[in-house]
């Protein structure tokens, strides 16, 4: 058995923390001798193998003559963190909300501030109308 990278480790712990948490499911992790793949995952009768990989990002602003995949990911995420300054700011974000975003393909380069802000308005919206709800319904935005 092969000692796991700190990557490895994050990315394991993350995915069984919502293999667990939310779907109730109880993750086996094997490590094998080699690589790959860096896990075997077993989910009751079903065995999966588990390839921990990752893209460089830098940070940068859609429009710009970046290659998309180098500048999209980041500028949604610095979205997101506006987004909640903003909502908890106004009072309005309890508890957690997941986003997921399209592939940038979906959007385009030239199409983003306008699409950004109609992202902005329809979390904040989405966040205001739902601040009292213990839980509330999945939303797709587009």
């Amino acid at each position: 058995m092969r000692n796991l990278d700190d990557r490895e480790l994050f990315c394991k712990a993350v995915f069984g923390r919502y293999l667990d948490e939310p779907l109730g499911l109880k993750p086996v992790w094997t490590t094998p001798a080699h690589d790959p793949p860096d896990l075997w995952l077993d989910l009751g009768e079903t065995t999966y193998a588990v390839e921990v990989t990752s893209t460089p990002c830098r940070f940068g602003e859609p429009w710009s003559n970046a290659p998309a995949q180098e500048t999209y990911l980041p500028a949604c995420q610095k979205l997101l963190g506006e987004v909640e300054e903003t909502a908890v700011r106004q009072g309005a974000l309890r508890g957690w909300y997941g986003v997921s975003f399209a592939p940038a393909g979906a959007v385009g380069k030239k199409s983003f501030p306008k699409w950004r802000v109609h992202i902005e308005n329809a979390l904040l919206g989405y966040i205001l109308a739902t601040t009292d709800l213990r839980e509330a319904p999945g939303r797709t935005i587009q």
